[in-house]
Formats: structure tokens, C-alpha cells, sequence
């Protein structure tokens, strides 16, 4: 049995990550998904999954150093239980400031699965440096914007460009209504057959009688 590990630190995160568990287990319902995410995540997973967006997600960075005794606690646990489970591979999602650490650990640990990074941080717009860090700690890089893929791959990291879910979801969109406008809100109104089609209609139900003129008696 495949085993996946994600790992998840905010809303988006949780809901993109989600999207992703529930193709692959279309694809395969036998792979087992465990992690740290979200409500949307915990839905799909099974144990043991933590469910920490709460805490992660909604803080700014003075509240995670005011707590981080709390982050230091559940980021050490996570550790620990991807070296209990031995997922096949780890699929880490936004939140850098886990992701970066926990890819790390996981190689000083020798973590003998793959590590990934689905959807790629924006670091080409703040800070390329960090490039070549990340590909000594990732097996693959899943980038969602096209001229992303040759910045990594020119580091050495392996990459794959699958487009961005919004956009997939905004396309989704546009064809559902599309093709609510297509749809009849009425049935067609059926021809008339035999003589009565020749008959013309003065604009109500009832066809004109041929002995008179436009309705009138002559």
C-alpha cells in the first residue's frame, strides 16, 4: 500500500492539498493518506493526522514566536510520526516556515522516501537564493505557473508544471454556465402536422377560420 504524507499550514494550503488527495484517491483508492493540515484534509485522511490550521494558519509571525514552544512541540511530533509510519513520500504545501525546517530534519534524519513541494513558494519574486537550498532538500518540485519550471530545473531540481487549480476551477466555471445557457427553460413548441399547418394563426391558440378575414366575420 502507497502511503502519502502531506503537510499543510493554512486554508489554502488545506484546500489545495485536498483537491490533490481527492484526484489520486479517484485514481487509486488504495493509497493511505496521513498529514498535518486542515478540516478538509482530515476529512480525506486517515489516522494519524493532525489538524493544526487553526493554530498555524490564522497567526502572524509575533504570535508564532510568542508560541513556539507550541510549534516546537507539534513540528517535533510530526517528525516523529513520519519516521513511525515511513510514508512513501512527503508532499509539503505552503507554510514556509515548517516546510523549509521539516525538509531538514527529514534529510538529517535520512528519511529514505521522496520529499515534495506542491506549488511552489514565490520565491522568484522575493528571494531566488533560496533556490538552490531547496533543491538539495526535494526530490520534485510541482510549480503552478509555466516560467517557474525552468528556474528550478536550471538548480538541478526536478519540476513539473501542472497549472494553476483556480484557473482550472474558473474554466469549470465558465463551461458549467455555458452550458446552463444552453438549456431549455421551456420545450420547444412542436409543429403542426396536417391541414392545420397551413392554417394561418391570428396570435392566440386557435387557428383562423378560412371564412373569415384576419378573425372578423366578412
Amino acid at each position: 500500500m502507497t502511503t502519502l504524507w502531506f503537510v499543510a499550514g493554512e486554508a489554502s494550503g488545506d484546500a489545495r492539498a485536498a483537491e490533490v488527495m481527492n484526484v489520486l484517491g479517484a485514481i487509486a483508492p488504495e493509497i493511505r493518506f496521513l498529514g498535518a493540515g486542515g478540516p478538509k484534509m482530515r476529512a480525506i485522511a486517515a489516522d494519524p493526522f493532525e489538524d493544526w490550521i487553526a493554530e498555524a494558519g490564522v497567526l502572524g509571525l509575533w504570535d508564532v514566536l510568542k508560541h513556539y514552544g507550541y510549534f516546537r512541540q507539534k513540528f517535533h511530533r510530526m517528525i516523529e510520526q513520519i519516521e513511525e509510519t515511513k510514508p512513501d513520500a512527503i508532499v509539503l504545501g505552503r507554510l514556509s516556515r515548517i516546510q523549509s525546517p521539516a525538509g531538514k530534519a527529514l534529510r538529517t534524519r535520512r528519511f529514505p522516501g521522496k520529499i515534495l513541494y506542491y506549488i511552489s513558494p514565490q520565491v522568484w519574486a522575493w528571494n531566488r537564493g533560496r533556490i538552490p537550498k531547496m533543491a538539495r532538500l526535494l526530490d520534485l518540485m510541482i510549480c503552478v505557473f509555466p516560467f517557474e519550471q525552468p528556474m528550478y530545473e536550471a538548480s538541478g531540481l526536478h519540476t513539473v508544471f501542472v497549472g494553476h487549480p483556480l484557473l482550472e476551477a474558473l474554466a469549470a466555471e465558465r463551461i458549467r454556465r455555458r452550458s446552463r445557457r444552453k438549456s431549455p427553460r421551456t420545450l420547444p413548441r412542436q409543429p403542426r402536422t396536417g391541414g392545420e399547418a397551413n392554417i394561418p394563426h391570428n396570435g392566440r391558440s386557435e387557428p383562423l377560420n378560412p371564412a373569415t378575414k384576419a378573425g372578423r366575420p366578412s
